[in-house]
């Protein structure tokens, strides 16, 4: 196949919704910047697909040796990029309120329920796509965004820290995931080298498991349920918090 009449292309993925990913032989990073949209595969005189209102955001060197990687995305109307400034405004003054020790759990449901309310099906579109797109989601922030994450799907691409769910739990990537990862290796047992466990209790508050790294320690102010997820709340008293709830001074029961 070929890229615009010009780059062979091996092949396309769809890491996440309304985004193209081409894996491109024969060229360089700099030739292929130079790419201008509308994005058209081609193989002889057949149209395999077209891409159009998609722009460029990434070009990078593929795994395999002569390959390049270019990244696509449907370019947003202004109402969706406000709605997704919106968003990060709203994610950033989340953060604020969980990571101090006078953060409550009825300010959090507040600040669920009024963006509910208020949310546009342009806003949660783009709230979906910004969430899911997202390598910096922290384990708090997860538990009100809960409801946007999709699923995780085999042969797609992720980026090292981006989220997905499987098997009615959550899953941070632990590293970059290759197409032939994902499809040959799920979350689980035995993978945790790849996919590292966010197990939420129905009120959207982590239950304690021994942290593995510092991407699922546990945050200053942040809760977890201890044991089990029908155990007490707990809250953390410092960040990078991996000691066990009842264990030491650093968790207090929540009030």
């Amino acid at each position: 196949m070929l890229l615009n009449g010009t780059i062979e292309c091996g092949g396309y993925v769809l890491p996440l919704k309304d985004t193209v990913e081409f894996s491109l032989t024969g060229t360089t990073i700099a030739a292929t910047a130079q790419l201008e949209a509308p994005y058209v595969l081609t193989e002889g005189e057949d149209t395999v697909a077209s891409f159009a209102g998609y722009v460029q955001t990434a070009v990078y060197l593929g795994t395999e040796e002569g390959s390049v990687r270019m990244r696509a995305a449907r370019e947003l109307p202004t109402e969706s990029k406000e709605a997704i400034e919106a968003v990060e405004a709203n994610l950033s003054a989340l953060t604020t309120r969980v990571t101090t020790t006078e953060a409550t759990a009825t300010e959090a449901k507040e600040t669920a329920e009024g963006a509910a309310a208020s949310a546009s099906p342009s806003v949660r579109a783009a709230s979906v796509l910004y969430v899911n797109a997202s390598t910096t989601l922290t384990n708090s922030q997860l538990g009100d965004v809960r409801d946007l994450i999709e699923d995780f799907v085999q042969g797609a691409e992720y980026e090292k820290g981006a989220i997905r769910k499987y098997d009615g739990k959550f899953w941070r990537m632990a590293q970059k995931i290759t197409s032939t990862t994902s499809q040959t290796y799920l979350p689980g047992t035995g993978t945790e080298s790849l996919y590292t466990l966010i197990d939420l209790a129905a009120d959207g508050i982590r239950v304690w498991h021994a942290p593995t790294d510092a991407t699922n320690s546990f945050a200053l102010g942040e809760k977890a349920h201890h044991p089990g997820e029908d155990g007490p709340v707990y809250v953390s008293k410092r960040d990078g918090n991996t000691s066990e709830p009842g264990t030491d001074q650093w968790w207090v029961l929540a009030e």
